[in-house]
């Protein structure tokens, strides 16, 4: 049976910060000399070679498959991350964060006025 849920799945490479020092010992073992460059796809269903990727994330069923960074994170945790990088991808996909805003008027209260006054 065919998988039809969506996924979204980061690949990153490890890149030296500054490529002419890495004739230094050791330079790439310190991770403040290491840059990822992050490649993010969606897909509908996986393919083999989506083990290697460092974050599988099924978006249909809103579970984290896969998180070689920071294995114990929520799916809510990591959605959060790529919405933040990522805000237009995600909201096609269907994801977006909710920006909480302290003057958004109540509505449910201008509703039970009008209810009251038909």
């Amino acid at each position: 049976m065919k998988n039809n849920d969506l996924y979204l799945i980061a690949s990153y490479t490890a890149k030296p910060r500054n490529p002419k020092m890495t004739k230094v010992a050791g330079y790439m073992k310190d991770p403040a000399n290491i840059v990822y460059d992050e490649r993010v796809e969606f897909s509908i269903g996986t393919r083999n070679k989506d083990v290697n990727a460092g974050v599988l994330l099924n978006l249909t069923k809103r579970q984290v498959v896969k998180n070689k960074f920071q294995p114990a994170a929520d799916f809510e945790t990591v959605v959060k991350y790529y919405c933040d990088a990522y805000p237009d991808y995600m909201a096609k996909a269907g994801f977006t964060l909710e920006k909480e805003t302290a003057d958004e008027p109540d509505v449910q209260p201008v509703q039970a006025e009008e209810e009251k006054s038909d």
